[in-house]
């Protein structure tokens, strides 16, 4: 049996695709290189942004014309999938399973276990939270992610090493508000653990939220050697008027 996965939106969501790569290669499944030489198509969307939806949408209709030729095959959606869209396609694939229902199916730790296939041969996307609990006016994450999930910090060393010894010179943690990250230790603790683990390796990290940054986490930043020295921050407006409506919670 063979897979192909079709990748939407941001890199947490490339990084639910690599988990799943990893799951079905250790349940047997080989990968292929296209929808054609695939028996399992899983499309991985983002309702986050219309543009991927769009793209999904006039993918079902390719989809539906491969499975006249070949009936067995069977095309599986997942994702950040807003209710709505989740109607619409409906009976467009095979099975839609929600990214809060994928959660249940391949744990956010599952990678510190079996580590996943990574697309990079010297970069390495690693969770550490998922969810968001701060409901932006604009944004819809909090409903397709739910609420914010923070890994063990133990458990994300384990995987970081690991990483390592296979010879991975980049290591990105990743979030939806990858700063809010709090599970018995803060970011900024688990950025100082990180950075001790032996080896030639640096680190940077995705997304910000600025309310959420704080001197202490400047500071570990600037007094790294590992850790880069860029920051994507989602300023998102200069004025304190419209960010208060965006409900972004500072000015």
């Amino acid at each position: 049996m063979k897979y192909h996965i079709i990748t939407y939106g941001c890199q947490m969501n490339k990084s639910d695709s690599e988990r799943m790569a990893s799951v079905l290669e250790n349940a047997g499944y080989k990968s292929a290189p296209n929808i054609n030489g695939a028996d399992l198509i899983i499309v991985n969307m983002c309702s986050v942004r219309q543009s991927a939806v769009d793209r999904v949408y006039g993918l079902s209709k390719k989809l539906a014309n491969l499975k006249k030729n070949k009936p067995k095959l069977k095309t599986i959606l997942t994702g950040c999938i807003l209710e709505t869209d989740r109607k619409k396609m409906k009976n467009k694939f095979d099975q839609i399973i929600s990214n809060q229902e994928l959660n249940h199916i391949i744990p956010i730790g599952r990678s510190a276990l079996t580590l996943p296939i990574y697309s990079s041969s010297f970069s390495a996307y690693v969770p550490i939270m998922t969810g968001c609990n701060n409901f932006c006016s604009y944004c819809v994450v909090p409903y397709t992610r739910g609420r914010e999930y923070s890994r063990p910090a133990s458990e994300i060393i384990s995987e970081v090493q690991r990483i390592i010894k296979k010879g991975y010179l980049e290591i990105i943690l990743l979030g939806q508000n990858v700063n809010s990250y709090k599970n018995k230790k803060h970011f900024p603790e688990l950025l100082k653990d990180i950075q001790n683990i032996p080896g030639n390796f640096w680190i940077s990290f995705l997304t910000s939220h600025p309310k959420d940054f704080s001197d202490e986490l400047i500071k570990v930043m600037a007094n790294s050697s590992k850790i880069c020295h860029y920051l994507h921050l989602a300023v998102q407006s200069g004025d304190d008027q419209i960010l208060k409506k965006m409900n972004r919670n500072y000015t």
